[in-house]
């Protein structure tokens, strides 16, 4: 089954990943993950490095959604210590898997896209992270608001990456946010959730100010991002997944996984005799479903046409 045109394979096949900018913390960082990618043996693939970080943070991911998934603060305390834990060594192994590919010569378009697809599931595993750390749907405007910002912001920065031909980032950025995370899970895991309903300046719960400052962050990072998506380059308006940005070619307008969230709100509106928890976790297996098939079958496809393996180096020949 054939899902990327010869044209989109070859345009694929022309890409080269560009970046500029850095932000606060990555010179910083950079000295710990050059020496962080000498330990890595040369046989492990770049993109096993990733998946390894992944199935790390989903773990970590799974005991919060366990001990406490409405996301109010009720997992033991060493769960947010585990977070912590893994949200570092994701940052760090996704910070090394280029490194390592240079250093083993076998740095592809595959491995981009399989990083950026790595990236958007971390994104979304993030959340149960943090906002279990801080009880945050105890404020479930502002946490809203904070989830659809953080979803807008991965996707505007494929979009501009689409639009201007590279990844562009901040001063404050990707690295710093979650390490945020990995600062609120230890001050929970230190001090407890409780720590997080302080009032300060008269009125607002610590966790207010937390979710007030992140969106102001995100917002203003949000802002810029369109500011030079709608003033440059030659990027077609919504292609911007990383798909679309390899192939430069314009993103499907129609997703069967579309079908969830139609779902979920008809059954909310039109009050439908079906369970919302059952609902939604029927709703997620079939997204989890779609995403690993159409994963599977893309990184097939690709590998096979740049010849190259997803999860192992090719022994150099004799």
């Amino acid at each position: 089954m054939k899902r990327l045109t010869s044209s989109q394979l070859q345009r694929l096949v022309e890409h080269k990943y560009k970046s500029c900018g850095t932000s606060l913390l990555d010179p910083v960082l950079q000295i710990y993950w050059r020496w962080l990618v000498t330990c890595m043996p040369l046989w492990l693939a770049p993109n096993l490095i990733t998946f390894i970080g992944l199935l790390i943070n989903l773990i970590a991911t799974l005991c919060v959604v366990y001990y406490d998934p409405n996301m109010v603060g009720k997992a033991p305390n060493w769960v947010f210590l585990s977070c912590a834990l893994s949200v570092f060594i994701y940052q760090s192994l996704d910070a090394i898997d280029g490194k390592q590919a240079r250093r083993t010569k076998t740095n592809n378009q595959l491995g981009e896209l399989f990083d950026h697809g790595c990236d958007a599931v971390s994104n979304i595993l993030l959340i149960p992270c943090c906002g279990g750390a801080a009880a945050l749907n105890e404020q479930p405007n502002l946490f809203l608001a904070l989830m659809a910002i953080q979803l807008c912001l991965f996707y505007c920065y494929h979009w501009l990456n689409y639009v201007v031909g590279e990844l562009r980032f901040n001063w404050i950025d990707v690295t710093e946010a979650q390490w945020l995370i990995i600062i609120v899970e230890i001050v929970s895991f230190v001090c407890g959730v409780d720590v997080w309903t302080i009032v300060a300046f008269g009125k607002f719960e610590l966790r207010q100010l937390l979710l007030i400052g992140v969106i102001v962050s995100g917002l203003l990072t949000l802002g810029r991002c369109l500011v030079t998506i709608m003033g440059g380059g030659e990027g077609k308006n919504g292609s911007s997944v990383a798909m679309s940005c390899i192939t430069r070619s314009p993103m499907p307008h129609a997703d069967i996984t579309m079908l969830a969230p139609l779902a979920a709100i008809s059954n909310i509106y039109f009050n439908f005799l079906v369970s919302e928890y059952l609902l939604f976790s029927l709703l997620t297996v079939f997204v989890l479903v779609d995403l690993v098939i159409s994963s599977i079958l893309d990184c097939r496809e690709i590998s096979s046409h740049l010849r190259v393996n997803v999860f192992t180096i090719p022994r150099p020949a004799e």
